[in-house]
């Protein structure tokens, strides 16, 4: 079934830009918890610590987990069908939860960055 010949095209379209607009407007928010937390500190690569690769591994489990998070997050995404008969509600909900994947995303991405200072402090 094409675009044109789909009712429900236009209102997923729809969906999609209120999440987005919601995303955006919590994206200072996340800024703002995510700049308060004091910053990650690099481990010391040497030959008494841990091996770089051993260090790198725990952090990509870490950013895989998140990103499974995420996924899960997604999956459990408030829709407006589970507030039809509260629909002022929906949007609330809606904007709270994509609050929080918003901060995940943060979260991840921090994380991703010091992944990266490893490995170059490492020589990768």
């Amino acid at each position: 079934m094409s675009s044109e010949n789909n009712p429900y095209y236009e209102e997923a379209l729809d969906a999609q830009r209120l999440a987005a607009d919601s995303f955006a407007r919590h994206t200072a928010r996340t800024t703002a918890i995510m700049d308060g937390l004091p910053d990650l500190v690099l481990p010391q690569v040497s030959i008494n610590g841990s091996h770089p690769d051993d260090l790198l591994a725990q952090q990509s489990a870490v950013i895989t987990a998140l990103a499974q998070l995420q996924r899960r997050m997604a999956a459990a995404r408030p829709h407006g069908r589970d507030y039809q008969y509260r629909p002022n509600e929906y949007v609330s909900a809606r904007d709270a939860w994509a609050a929080r994947e918003a901060l995940l995303l943060a979260l991840q991405q921090d994380l991703v960055d010091h992944a990266k200072a490893i490995s170059r402090a490492a020589g990768h």
